[in-house]
C-alpha cells in the first residue's frame, strides 16, 4: 500500500471496501490507510474466500463471472 497510496484516485473521506483472499492483508492495508489520513473503510470480513462460500457472483473487472 505505502508504494501505491498515490495512485489512489479517492479522497481521504471517500467510502472504501478492502478485500484480499482472506481477510488478513486487508487489515493490514486498512491500518495503513488509516495513518494516511482515510476515514471511511471497511474490511471485508473473510476476504474473497467467504465470498465465494456464500455463493454470491464474483465478475472481474470487465464484469464477466470469475472464480478465484
Amino acid at each position: 500500500v505505502p508504494a501505491q497510496i498515490d495512485k489512489l484516485e479517492l479522497a481521504t473521506d471517500d467510502s472504501i471496501a478492502v478485500v484480499c483472499g482472506a481477510g488478513n492483508r486487508s487489515s493490514t492495508a486498512i491500518s495503513l490507510l488509516l495513518r494516511y489520513g482515510y476515514t471511511d473503510l471497511y474490511n471485508v470480513t473473510g476476504g474473497m474466500t467467504a465470498w465465494e462460500d456464500t455463493s454470491l457472483p464474483m465478475v472481474d473487472g470487465q464484469g464477466k463471472a470469475c472464480n478465484i
